[in-house]
C-alpha cells in the first residue's frame, strides 16, 4: 500500500513538473490576468502593445517592467524605517517649493507611505527631536557642476546637522538625499555630496545615500523611500529639447521589456541582449538608416508627451489650494470623493500625471536599475 502511494505521489510530481515545464510562463500569465502591466500604458500614454505581452519580453528573466526594479529589491526602506523627517530645501530657481512641481512630487509621494513631519531646510531647521532609528530625507534640487544642494553648500548642511541645540541626535539611522547628482562624483570633484556628508557626520554608523543622476518624484517613493533615477548619461531625455541628441543616445540602449518597441512599433519580439537600433533593424528587416528614421519618430513622440506632462503638472499644482508646500500636500491628503470633491479631482489628475511620467520613462527603457540608482556611504 505504501509503495503504491509513493508511486502515485511521484507520478503527480512528474506531471506537475511537465505541465509547468511545457509553459514556464503559465503562472505569470495567470497572475497577469489580475494585474495587466500594460493597462496604464494603454490609457495614459497611448502606447498599445501588440501581440502577446509575455512573448515580447520572453528573453528577460523575471518579466518585469524596468521601472519596477527601482529600490524594491535591494532597499526595502519601509521595513527599516520607523519614521522619517522630511527636510525641504527652500532654495530653487523654480520659485517657492509649493510652486515647484518637481519638489512637490518628491515630498507628496514620500508622504503617501506615512504622514511624516516636514520642515524647511533653513535657519530654523531643527533636527533635535528625531527619534531612535529615524531617517532624514532631504528634498532639493542639485547643482549640476558640483552635486551640491541648490544654494546650500555641504559644510553649511553638516554644521546644521552636527552643531548646536538643534543638531541631529546620534541615534538617527541616516540620510537619504532626494536631489539630483547627490551620489555622483561630478567632474572636477573628488567626492560626491553623499561622501562629503558621511565624512562630516560626527557619529559613526550612519548611512548617507545619494542618487546617481536625476532624481524623480515617482510612485516608488511611497513604496520604497527611493526615487526613480535617470542616469546622467541620459541627460538628453531630462531636457527633452534636442531630438538628434536623444536619438543618438537611445539607439545605444538595451531594451528592458516590451516598451515602445512593441507598443508603438509593433515588434513581435524584443531582444534585451541587443540595442534598440538593432531590435528595430531585425524586427522590421530594414536598413540602419530606415531604423534611425523610426527612432527619430519615437524621440519626437517622447518630447511631445514629456513636455505635455510637465506643463500639466505645473498647471495642476497651481490649482491645488494652499499657500505653502505643506498646505498643498495636506489639501491633497484630506480630499476624498465625498469631501472636497473639486480638490479630489485635482488629486486624481495629479496622481495620474505622476504615473504617466513614470510610465513614459519606463517604456523608453530610461530608468536606472536599483543596484546602480543610489550610492551608499557610511559615516
Amino acid at each position: 500500500m505504501k509503495q503504491a502511494q509513493r508511486r502515485a505521489a511521484q507520478h503527480k510530481a512528474v506531471s506537475v513538473q511537465r505541465r509547468y515545464s511545457a509553459n514556464p510562463f503559465q503562472l505569470l500569465q495567470h497572475k497577469s490576468a489580475v494585474e495587466n502591466p500594460f493597462q496604464l500604458l494603454k490609457t495614459d500614454t497611448g502606447l498599445q502593445p501588440k501581440g502577446n505581452p509575455m512573448q515580447v519580453i520572453a528573453g528577460k528573466t523575471g518579466l518585469q517592467r524596468q521601472g519596477d526594479n527601482a529600490a524594491k529589491k535591494d532597499l526595502p526602506v519601509q521595513a527599516k524605517t520607523i519614521q522619517r523627517l522630511i527636510a525641504v530645501n527652500p532654495h530653487s530657481s523654480h520659485g517657492e517649493p509649493h510652486e515647484d512641481y518637481a519638489i512637490m512630487k518628491v515630498v507628496q509621494q514620500l508622504r503617501k507611505f506615512k504622514k511624516d513631519k516636514i520642515i524647511m531646510l533653513d535657519g530654523a531647521a531643527d533636527f533635535s527631536t528625531m527619534a531612535q532609528g529615524e531617517t532624514l530625507y532631504i528634498a532639493s534640487h542639485g547643482v549640476s557642476d558640483t552635486g551640491q544642494l541648490a544654494s546650500l553648500n555641504h559644510d553649511v548642511l553638516i554644521n546644521k546637522l552636527t552643531v548646536g541645540a538643534r543638531k541631529a541626535p546620534a541615534h538617527i539611522s541616516g540620510i537619504v538625499l532626494l536631489s539630483c547628482y547627490g551620489g555622483e562624483v561630478r567632474e572636477g570633484q573628488d567626492q560626491s555630496l553623499a561622501q562629503k556628508l558621511a565624512a562630516g557626520l560626527t557619529t559613526g554608523g550612519k548611512t548617507v545615500e545619494g542618487a546617481n543622476g536625476f532624481s524623480f518624484g515617482t510612485p516608488n517613493l511611497a513604496e520604497t523611500g527611493r526615487s526613480n533615477v535617470l542616469s546622467s548619461d541620459n541627460i538628453a531625455f531630462y531636457k527633452a529639447d534636442d531630438i538628434d541628441a536623444m536619438a543618438a543616445r537611445w539607439e545605444t540602449l538595451m531594451p528592458a521589456g516590451a516598451g515602445v518597441l512593441a507598443g508603438r512599433l509593433g515588434l513581435d519580439y524584443v531582444n534585451p541582449g541587443i540595442t534598440t537600433l538593432n531590435n528595430i533593424r531585425n524586427g522590421k528587416n530594414i536598413s540602419e538608416g530606415a531604423a534611425r528614421g523610426y527612432i527619430k519618430t519615437l524621440m519626437t513622440h517622447f518630447k511631445s508627451v514629456s513636455r505635455g506632462i510637465e506643463s500639466q503638472l505645473t498647471a495642476t499644482l497651481a490649482l491645488i489650494p494652499g499657500a505653502s508646500l505643506i498646505e498643498k500636500i495636506e489639501s491633497l491628503e484630506s480630499a476624498t470623493p465625498n469631501h472636497n470633491k473639486p480638490v479630489y479631482k485635482l488629486k486624481v489628475r495629479w496622481e495620474k500625471l505622476i504615473q504617466q511620467q513614470f510610465n513614459l520613462f519606463n517604456d523608453y527603457y530610461l530608468w536606472t536599475g536599483s543596484e546602480e540608482a543610489f550610492s551608499v556611504h557610511r559615516s
